[in-house]
Parts: structure tokens; sequence; C-alpha cells
């Protein structure tokens, strides 16, 4: 244990940089810093300091017009990872009559017939940089791609576009786009994620087998975007990169005692709707859970014991190192579970693999699952993430890495603690999820 003077000469740098402007009140992501510094809490062991959620600040409006539709059930095609990776191809793979306009399209089946060819002559690589050029799609392609698939949607598009993609809010980044901009930006986007999977530096023999069950995968002639996908979820598995999907569906899984909880929560009686704690792993392959990791849990479980919060949302997946066997967010909900904290308190995202996702995908789940959207959330872990969440370059760091900020207001309430108010565009399935999920 560290010893007091120690903790106190820690937080008084941590409170020195605050007030520098590294970490200071961050009302709107888009704002300037403001001079507001963390409050230091007193060496109290876990005692819960003062919090006030009003410190989060009211947000008018709703956020349109992004969506927020919990009855939207998304398309399924059988294939997991693609569903939840690349939604806007599983969407059109769902529709047999999408598809077919698709197929059918003389354009398209151009672009499928070269795709599809290359894709076979990618069997031959002995690098990564082959294999990278055989999958490739540059700035052009990929927009004459999404140009002709639009127009082959023909009069299918507004339906699609209205019933599919925007119910989805996996396209909230872009929700301001009129129709065809929005479907086109999609499928562009998509492309690119794809191809990105795809081009993962793996060996050659592992590469040829990848593009061996991608071609097996998919009957010829294919859609326009089957031969990069498919090839994308090939590696992804060859590889081991399944992470996006272990553990799923959470919902009815890990999640379903909280689930089935939230509807009967009165939201009223508690100052935050939940407590989100970011997991920090140990570093070696055979700890379960780091000091550091039961360490933030147990700040988290003092404040859900003082009524903090109803829900505890732990986020982490399988980290460090690099895919460990253990998931962050599992192993601190079995510590909770040990020291007394109800399943039903309890969600998990056992996916992220970084700060800017911990938030990202903790928003999600909460939005998703019906915890109201105008309630602040709790962000509680050590001081030094904490200061690291509110300071400016975090928000840079989240619109570079995840392509948004997934809060409308964050701010400090105290050293281990952060108001947060999530944001409909934390949806946004993006060019990183299937690696960073």
């Amino acid at each position: 244990m560290r010893s007091i003077r120690a903790i106190r000469a820690v937080r008084a740098c941590l409170l020195l940089v605050a007030l520098a402007g590294v970490a200071c009140r961050r009302d709107d992501p888009a704002a300037p810093v403001a001079d507001t510094a963390p409050e230091e809490e007193e060496d109290t062991g876990l005692a819960v300091p003062a919090l006030d959620p009003g410190k989060c600040g009211a947000v008018e409006g709703d956020e349109s017009p992004m969506v927020l539709d919990r009855t939207f059930v998304p398309a399924s095609t059988g294939r997991k990872l693609e569903d939840k990776a690349f939604p806007i191809f599983s969407e059109l793979e769902a529709d047999p009559a999408l598809l077919s306009r698709l197929r059918a399209d003389a354009t398209l089946s151009g672009i499928a017939a070269a795709r599809e060819t290359r894709l076979k002559d990618a069997r031959s690589c002995a690098d990564t940089a082959c294999a990278a050029a055989s999958v490739a799609w540059t700035d052009d392609e990929r927009a004459a791609a999404a140009d002709a698939a639009v127009a082959a949607l023909g009069d299918a598009l507004p339906a699609f576009a209205r019933d599919r993609v925007r119910k989805s809010g996996s396209f909230n980044v872009d929700a301001a786009l009129d129709d065809a901009a929005l479907v086109r930006k999609a499928i562009a986007d998509g492309l690119s994620r794809a191809a990105l999977a795809a081009t993962r530096d793996v060996s050659p023999e592992m590469r040829a087998k990848a593009v061996t069950d991608a071609l097996a995968s998919r009957s010829s002639p294919m859609a326009f975007f089957e031969p990069t996908l498919a090839l994308a979820l090939s590696t992804l598995e060859a590889d081991g990169r399944d992470e996006a999907i272990r553990y799923e569906p959470l919902a009815s899984g890990e999640n379903a005692a909280a689930v089935a909880a939230i509807p009967s929560i009165a939201w009223a009686s508690f100052p935050f709707a939940a407590i989100v704690v970011p997991g920090l792993g140990p570093g070696d392959p055979e700890t379960a859970l780091s000091e550091g990791g039961r360490a933030r849990c147990d700040l988290a479980a003092a404040r859900f014991r003082a009524g903090i919060a109803p829900l505890v949302v732990l986020s982490g997946g399988h980290v460090h190192p690099d895919r460990t066997r253990f998931a962050e967010a599992i192993e601190m909900k079995k510590y909770l579970r040990s020291i007394g904290v109800p399943e039903a308190a309890l969600l998990v995202d056992p996916h992220a693999r970084h700060t800017t996702t911990n938030l990202r995908n903790t928003s999600r789940l909460l939005l998703r699952y019906g915890v109201p959207a105008e309630r602040p959330v709790l962000v509680t872990t050590d001081a030094f993430q904490s200061v690291y969440i509110i300071g400016r370059p975090f928000a840079v760091r989240c619109r570079d890495e995840i392509g948004l900020v997934p809060w409308r207001k964050l701010a400090s309430l105290s050293i281990n603690d952060t108001c947060m108010l999530p944001s409909r565009v934390s949806l946004t399935v993006e060019a990183r999820d299937p690696l960073d999920p």
C-alpha cells in the first residue's frame, strides 16, 4: 500500500496539472477548456465524496436527427461478426430484393467480377503488401461503387434509409445527411472498414487459408462488396480476432439479470444512472485481475452501497497482455459479486481495448438497454485516468481514433469521478470496431 504521504504527493501533482489546463471541466467536447479542477478527496479510505450530478449541466434537445430506437432489430445473416461490425452489408445481404438489385446492376457486376478475380489471385500472395493490393480500394473506387449502389437501389432507397439505416442508430454520426448521401457514405466506409480488416499482417499460410475460406463462404457471382467482406471475416477468424462477438448476445447472457431489472428502476431515487468502471489489465498472462483493477472496483462498490447509482458498468476486454484469456470486465464482475454487489446491478462490456472505447461502449449499452438518456453517468477510476479523461487531449483522441466523442457533457466531480451524459452518436459503428470492438 502506498503511504498517505505518497498518495498526497501524487494528488498534488495531478491537481497542479489540472490547474494548468490539462484536466479541467469540459461541459461540451467542442468547447474550450474551463478553469475548474477536480476536487481533492480527503484521505478517508473509501469514503464517498460529495458528488453533484448538477455539475454535468442541463442538456437541451434530444440530439435529433440522431436516432435511438430500442425496438429496432438488426439484420441477421448468421455471421455474427458481420452483423455486428459491418451492419450496412448485413442489412443489404439480409434483404433478397435489395441484394438482387445490386447483383443485377451492370456497373456493380463488373466491379464484383474484378474483385472476385483479385480475391482468387490473393491466394498466391507471399506477403501483406501483395494481399493488401489485392483487396485495396482507392477513394475513387469506393466512391464509384457507392454511387452505383445508390443508383441501383433506386426507388427502394428511401425506405431502406429510413427503416433500416437510420433506425439502426449505427450510422448516427452521419444522421444529418440526406438518404442518398447517408447510404452512399455508409457503403464507402464499410468497404474501407472491410479492407482494413482483410489486410491484417498474418502468415502466408494463414492468408491462403483465409482466401480459400472467403471464396467458399459466398456463392459466385458475388455482390460488389462480398469479396472484400468475405476476406475480412475469414482473416479475422483465422487470426483469432473474434473479440467483437465473444460473450454475445450480452443482453441474454452476462447482462441478463441487470437488463431484466432496468425497467423497474426508480431513476429519480438516484443521483446517477450508473457507475462506469474502466478496466486495468495486470500485464501478465496468469493474473486475472490487477491490483489497480480491484482498487477501481472498490471505489465503485463504495459508491454503489452509498446509493449513488443503481447500476455498475464494467468495461474492458482481453487486453493486457494482448489476447490474454482474461476479460477485464468479466473479472471485475466476478470480484464485485464476491464482495456482495448483486448480479442485477452489474453490466459488462467485455470488448473495449482502450479508454476511448470504454466510454463509447458503455454509452452504447446504457442507451440500448433503456437507461434514460438524460440521466448522468458517473465514471469512477483511479486519479491518473480520471484526470486524463477530463482533459482536452482525450476528446481529440476520441475524434481521431473512433471518429466521434461519445458524450454530450463531461465534468470533473472529484479526483476519482467524472460526470458524463452519453450521446446517441456513440451508437455509430466505425472503422476500428472489428479490432477494437
